[in-house]
């Protein structure tokens, strides 16, 4: 299929000065990720795709297409790996760049290229912060491309980020029903059942009861 510069080249007698490739997929740019949902296994290209500006643990080498998903909180997978579960595929060596912070900042979370015993396929596995956006970027080995099924899965597992892409929540003392207090945030501490006592406030233990006291300053 031509795009429209190669259509006009080809009208105007000039088809040896034209490049005649597709045009590229409809997420070829950050700005234009493909929103998908946990779980989800999407059916994707990087043909005609362009050469992104982004690298994350991994060289960018060929043109790449991009999808966004929302964190859960938990230790989530992105792969194109058959033997990842759930699986998912691709007809060529693919890899994977995850980021954060938008299209401006695109912090590297995590890359992968060969993921071991999935033939030339990539999986990524990343700690995420619950309600934060990710921007995977699916691309190729060298100049590879080729077609591929995404699956992007949430692990059941809670864990602790590496890289934060919004800043933790503020913790504070979180009083209980049986005296005792531990630090949380707001969230965490109504969660188990507690009172949370505001971001200056700390933990103060006199013999076996547990008290608050506002931090100094």
């Amino acid at each position: 299929e031509w795009d429209s510069f190669c259509a006009t080249e080809a009208n105007e007698d000039f088809p040896t000065e034209c490049n005649c490739g597709g045009d590229p997929p409809p997420n070829d740019l950050c700005a234009d990720a493909i929103a998908v949902a946990v779980p989800s296994l999407t059916a994707g290209t990087t043909i005609d795709a362009t050469l992104d500006p982004y690298e994350c643990e991994t060289s960018t080498t060929s043109g790449g297409v991009w999808y966004s998903v929302i964190g859960t909180g938990n230790l989530m997978t992105a792969t194109t790996c058959e033997n990842q579960s759930p699986p998912g595929s691709a007809d060529y060596d693919t890899k994977i760049s995850v980021f954060c912070q938008g299209c401006d900042v695109a912090t590297c979370v995590g890359g992968n290229d060969d993921e071991s015993g999935c033939s030339f396929h990539s999986t990524v596995e990343f700690c995420s912060q619950a309600g934060v956006e990710y921007l995977i970027m699916v691309h190729g080995f060298s100049s590879a491309t080729g077609n591929f099924e995404l699956s992007v899965s949430d692990e059941g597992s809670g864990c602790n980020p590496t890289v934060f892409c919004a800043p933790p929540d503020p913790t504070g003392a979180c009083c209980y029903p049986d005296t005792t207090c531990d630090i949380q945030s707001e969230a965490d501490c109504t969660d188990a059942g507690g009172v949370w006592q505001r971001v200056d406030v700390s933990c103060y233990r006199p013999g076996s009861a547990a008290s608050v006291v506002s931090t100094p300053g």
